[in-house]
């Protein structure tokens, strides 16, 4: 099986050129490159540098792997970093935290002062 890779390159280009909605000449000036660059990279008569594929995989947000291979990497994706908590944050959990506590201590004095004159006929 023989891969023309300047025709699968060519094909990819254009589709993405005009899934973002630009013309040759919109590309031609997002890449500082002649309108001419860009029809002989879409017609397959020649490639972009490695300095241009870059700057095409940025325009339209995919890989050099798809731009030179049609195909994603096999990548998971990354798993986001804890977020931190700011210091305002910390302090509101703190003090929810202690309201929390001495909520649950003054309805525990209470019932047992309830209870308790309940218990002795007061």
């Amino acid at each position: 099986m023989v891969i023309n890779m300047e025709t699968d390159i060519s094909n990819r280009l254009v589709e993405l050129r005009k899934k973002q909605g630009y013309s040759q000449d919109k590309v031609s000036e997002l890449l500082n490159v002649t309108r001419q660059a860009v029809s002989k990279w879409e017609t397959g008569q020649g490639l972009p540098d490695a300095g241009n594929l870059v700057a095409l995989s940025e325009l339209y947000g995919v890989t050099l792997d798809y731009l030179l291979k049609g195909e994603e990497p096999d990548v998971q994706p990354p798993v986001p970093a804890p977020r931190k908590m700011g210091p305002f944050k910390i302090l509101l959990l703190a003090l929810l935290g202690f309201a929390g506590v001495s909520l649950i201590g003054a309805l525990f004095i209470f019932l047992l002062s309830y209870l308790t004159k309940s218990a002795y006929g007061g």
